[in-house]
């Protein structure tokens, strides 16, 4: 093992520290020489590749986005409605000074 072989001609003058740290850069060295480094390759939970469920995404995103778009539509504007009346009712709720 060349990549060790310094090692064993350490001089007593070295600190522990200094000869710990050699060490460690040497096996670091070695192990990444010999056994190589690991990539993880992970698989999509979707194909990219797939054109037609690509396709159907589009779609339905366009769609979502026409919706969110369209001011005139009346089931929206309840609940949007709906969730204010909520908001300003347990507002005024807790300006009252009650709490939970």
């Amino acid at each position: 093992m060349e990549l060790l072989a310094h090692l064993e001609e350490s001089s007593p003058s070295k600190s522990a520290e200094q000869k710990w740290s050699s060490l460690k850069e040497a096996t670091y060295k070695a192990a990444s020489e010999i056994l190589g480094f690991h990539t993880y390759k992970y698989k999509d939970w979707f194909d990219d590749q797939n054109t037609e469920a690509q396709a159907l995404l589009d779609e339905m995103h366009s769609t979502h986005l026409a919706w969110i778009n369209d001011k005139n539509n009346t089931s929206k504007k309840s609940v949007y409605s709906r969730d204010r009346f909520q908001r300003e009712r347990s507002q005024s709720y807790f300006d009252s000074g009650n709490s939970i």
